[in-house]
């Protein structure tokens, strides 16, 4: 994890997550030649990886991070009935400032629901 550059400060600093109390994955398992995510792709790793992952950590809070992993939020409500589920900013996102601090907000809010620390 400390080799992920700007993903730790950006989804961890930001949104002030303890590293020590989360999961972390990436539903591109399985990258391709070039680093290319194809939609195809994407939703066999997630049937093959990550699907199980999810209902093996039952967490309770769930950020999809980027367009491509939005299109998830429904299975994983479905799969995780009781979890809260946040779509949020790609940590390489060129929605500007003003979005990112939107996000931020948002998703701090969510947490301080969960467990009432801010």
């Amino acid at each position: 994890m400390p080799n992920w550059g700007r993903l730790i400060p950006f989804h961890i600093g930001r949104f002030g997550l303890k590293l020590d109390n989360i999961a972390m994955a990436n539903v591109a398992w399985c990258g391709t030649k070039g680093d290319h995510y194809p939609s195809w792709m994407l939703s066999n790793c997630f049937e093959k990886h990550t699907r199980r992952l999810l209902v093996l950590l039952e967490p309770n809070l769930v950020l999809l991070a980027g367009t491509p992993a939005h299109k998830y939020g429904p299975e994983v409500q479905r799969l995780l009935p009781k979890a809260k589920v946040e779509q949020v900013l790609h940590f390489a996102h060129r929605k500007g400032p003003a979005a990112e601090e939107d996000d931020v907000t948002r998703v701090r809010a969510a947490i301080k629901d969960l467990t009432g620390v801010t």
